[in-house]
């Protein structure tokens, strides 16, 4: 009975050393999966559009205005944004300063979730010098690796 105890005990104790190792291990995986990138063509167009392009931290973001669609329901959102910039690609602005931006976005409930901190992003000065706005759709890239290679690579041919 009490070998049976034992050896019960010791197993629940390696099965939770090992449940956890894995959990750990996967979450580290996941931290290190790249997402698809996007198209060449779009990033380099995008670059060629834009007055800054910077990767920058999120410090905050809100929804300023909805735009309803004709049934009633949330179509599309315009989004205040606000980060410091962590390096500039293109642009007058240095590491370090502060940058606010709108974005056009579909409607999405959980717009902010999906937001990663660290954002790439291809902005136009807007009429008001201290506000930027992105060049349109497809001008927001959360931070990859891979992506940052695209472009330095697209920089680079200039």
């Amino acid at each position: 009975m009490k070998k049976t105890i034992t050896c019960t005990f010791i197993m629940t104790i390696l099965l939770f050393v090992f449940g956890c190792s894995q959990a750990k291990l996967r979450s580290g995986n996941e931290a290190q999966k790249q997402l698809p990138l996007p198209p060449y063509s779009l990033i380099q167009s995008n670059y060629e559009q834009s007055s800054l392009t910077v990767l920058l931290k999120v410090t905050s973001n809100k929804i300023e205005k909805t735009i309803f669609a004709d049934d009633g329901s949330p179509g599309y959102i315009i989004t205040r944004e606000s980060g410091t910039v962590l390096h500039t690609f293109k642009g007058d602005l240095k590491a370090g300063e502060k940058i606010i931006f709108h974005d056009w976005l579909e409607y999405n409930t959980h717009w902010k979730k999906e937001r990663a901190e660290s954002l790439l992003v291809f902005l136009k000065k807007k009429d008001n010098a201290q506000t930027y706005k992105t060049i349109g759709e497809a001008a927001v890239f959360s931070y990859n690796r891979g992506l940052l290679n695209m472009l330095n690579d697209i920089i680079g041919k200039k």
